[in-house]
């Protein structure tokens, strides 16, 4: 015989029925769970990785800027004589690393090289320097490029600052011009790199190098916007 919804019965098998179904949303909730935490694992990896390329890049950018800011003296030294020469000119100046620093308007390829004065004075009598003149010298170095990247110019214009005149606004300039067939005579090996470059001494009566010549080509800054460069070129 049936007992009323009242009865144990009734009670025993709703229990159940509630039992089952909590249980039944436990299991949902930790399936739920588990594929939360496994589309959180699948983002922290993609964001592991993401970090990790990002800081690859920054690696590669620190090592860029370290290098730059070891080149930067020597790369501000001769961007320093383009410049002159081409405010001066008013002649077109070309991109960083171009195989040639300056356009005239006859369309002549010019090299520039800037050089302050470097003091060579024999260092092993340096306690007594101050007793003897020194020696200064001007040093162009890689004046024909390297075999990767050699250089394409017609003219080169070497220009050297006097000594004692470091740190002047406007200190008082030396400038020479050759032409690309007279560069190769007048070099020397300049450096560890092997690369051909041109040293001459500041006292023109004591030079003796191979860059001796270079004395006859002197010029004034003012004089390069008078040549004939179509004339020269051939």
């Amino acid at each position: 015989m049936l007992e009323s919804p009242s009865g144990a019965v009734y009670m025993e098998q709703n229990s159940s029925i509630k039992n089952g179904g909590n249980t039944i949303k436990r299991l949902i909730r930790t399936r739920d769970r588990q594929c939360s935490l496994e589309d959180l694992v699948v983002r922290l990896q993609i964001e592991v990785r993401d970090l990790q390329g990002r800081l690859r890049a920054e690696r590669r950018l620190i090592q860029e800027m370290a290098t730059r800011c070891r080149t930067l003296p020597s790369i501000f030294q001769g961007r320093r004589g383009e410049y002159l020469i081409a405010d001066t000119t008013k002649w077109s100046l070309m991109p960083y690393a171009a195989k040639f620093d300056v356009r005239t308007p006859e369309r002549a390829r010019i090299e520039v090289k800037f050089s302050p004065a470097y003091d060579k004075s024999n260092e092993d009598y340096s306690e007594c320097r101050e007793r003897y003149s020194k020696t200064f010298v001007w040093l162009w170095p890689n004046v024909l490029g390297s075999a990767a990247r050699p250089k394409r110019y017609d003219f080169l214009v070497l220009i050297g600052e006097m000594p004692g005149s470091a740190g002047e606004d406007l200190p008082p300039l030396v400038y020479f011009l050759l032409h690309r067939s007279e560069v190769e005579p007048l070099t020397t090996v300049i450096g560890a790199g092997g690369r051909l470059g041109i040293q001459l001494g500041t006292k023109f009566d004591k030079v003796k190098s191979t860059a001796r010549p270079l004395i006859q080509r002197q010029v004034k800054l003012t004089d390069l916007e008078g040549f004939d460069w179509k004339k020269l070129r051939s």
